[in-house]
């Protein structure tokens, strides 16, 4: 006769299942990357001259900011001019810099304001705050430090005081050549990338199961597994529909968050096809994004509206997209709590509205 087995025996069988799906659940991504086109290690250095000024940046250290970990730097160039100028983004005393695997962008974060800004958008579609973009891929570019090939011009298009700013970035080094008509053009001449060995190197590889990257197998780890079981693999905490040709697109920077952690969200509709299209909404803002819990709008990024018969036109690829960080607060600003919520983005149609979400998970904290 067969006794029952007892409830430690009955753990392990459940915890050896539980690491056997993890095992072979978790697959290498295969997004796209341009990470290596602003190369971001402690010790990283570059010094650039104008024929007769030097200006050097150098990465002094990293900094934990919002659960993201961000590359110090002791400048950089500004937007509108060097120090001293009025220039975007603000003249901040530190400047930081990471880069999001999943949008394949370099973000800025602004301390004076709590948020991040795109820097580098490698997707070539224009984004708001700078009005930059990835004008030309593939370009050959001779500075003082040498040539350097397959490099990608980004133009920023600012007001008329501060005109048009360039940047080039070549693969593998980074900055090698700016111009603004303030300060003029700053070349290359010479820099240096450190090799620091860190967690996640082919040397020193995340441990297995190691979802959130931070080098430890723990609950955290566990808890963004429960909360993507059975979900199917993409670029990221994202999901989109497609209606007509037109793509609606939602994304948060990752799944699961810690209580009074910054929510970065986007929401991005795209034509698909090879015709220019009108999408004809009835109010203005025509987009928003909402935070909902068990079907419920609990917060929404805009309250007030205004009657609108006008469309939103978007050419062949072209995006118009949505940016906000939610600080985990509903509609009335009092703090939520710690639960499953769907971020759900929302274009206002004539006919139907189309609405597309993705779930996050906020936890209590370690």
């Amino acid at each position: 006769m067969i006794g029952k087995k007892p409830k430690r025996a009955k753990k392990l069988v459940w915890a050896a299942i539980v690491v056997s799906v993890l095992a072979a659940s978790i697959k290498p991504a295969k997004a796209q990357s341009h990470q290596n086109y602003f190369p971001l290690n402690i010790g990283n250095s570059w010094t650039y001259t104008d024929g007769a000024e030097e200006k050097t940046f150098i990465i002094t250290g990293t900094e934990q900011i919002n659960g993201h970990t961000y590359y110090k730097f002791d400048d950089y160039i500004r937007i509108c001019g060097f120090p001293g100028y009025d220039s975007y983004p603000p003249d901040d005393n530190d400047i930081f810099f990471r880069y999001d695997p999943c949008s394949d962008r370099v973000l800025q974060y602004w301390p004076s304001i709590n948020e991040d800004r795109v820097r580098y958008d490698f997707s070539q579609n224009t984004w708001g705050d700078y009005q930059n973009q990835l004008v030309q891929t593939g370009l050959s570019c001779t500075v003082p430090a040498g040539t350097f090939d397959d490099c990608c011009k980004f133009r920023f298009a600012m007001d008329l005081r501060c005109g048009d700013f360039n940047e080039m970035l070549a693969p593998d080094v980074g900055n090698i050549r700016f111009d603004t008509p303030e300060t003029g053009t700053f070349e290359l001449e010479g820099y240096t990338i450190a090799s620091q060995p860190s967690c996640g190197d082919p040397d020193y590889p995340y441990p297995a199961g190691d979802l959130n990257h931070d080098c430890r197998v723990d609950m955290p780890d566990f808890a963004i597994f429960a909360a993507n079981w059975l979900e199917s693999t993409g670029p990221g905490n994202c999901n989109s529909v497609v209606k007509d040709g037109i793509e609606y697109y939602i994304q948060t920077d990752k799944a699961v968050y810690n209580l009074s952690e910054n929510v970065q969200m986007s929401y991005k509709v795209t034509n698909l096809t090879a015709a220019d299209v009108v999408i004809q909404c009835f109010q203005m803002p025509e987009f928003n994004l909402w935070v909902q819990e068990d079907g419920e709008t609990i917060w929404e990024l805009y309250l007030a509206f205004w009657a609108s018969l006008s469309g939103v036109e978007l050419a062949p690829g072209e995006s118009e997209e949505l940016f906000h960080n939610w600080d985990m607060e509903d509609i009335n600003d009092v703090p939520v709590g710690p639960g499953t919520y769907d971020v759900v983005g929302v274009t206002y149609t004539k006919t139907t509205s189309p609405k597309v979400g993705v779930p996050i998970t906020i936890i209590a904290g370690p």
